[in-house]
């Protein structure tokens, strides 16, 4: 019975330790995914826009006010 008990407590620590660790990285990982929805809906509007030459000039005259 001893034995059981002494058993039945490491399980519910180990359980414990698991459990903070799980929701350390689930923390972690929402940071992220916060961090890439920004990214992607800067990248969004930023193709939204119109499209831009590589020195950064907008294509069509009419969309240098916009850019």
């Amino acid at each position: 019975m001893r034995r059981k008990l002494v058993t039945s407590k490491k399980k519910k620590r180990s359980k414990s330790v698991d459990f903070e660790t799980v929701k350390e990285q689930l923390e972690e990982v929402e940071e992220m995914v916060l961090q890439l929805v920004e990214v992607k809906s800067h990248w969004t509007r930023k193709i939204e826009v119109g499209p831009l030459q590589m020195d950064g000039k907008a294509l069509l005259p009419e969309m240098e006010e916009i850019v």
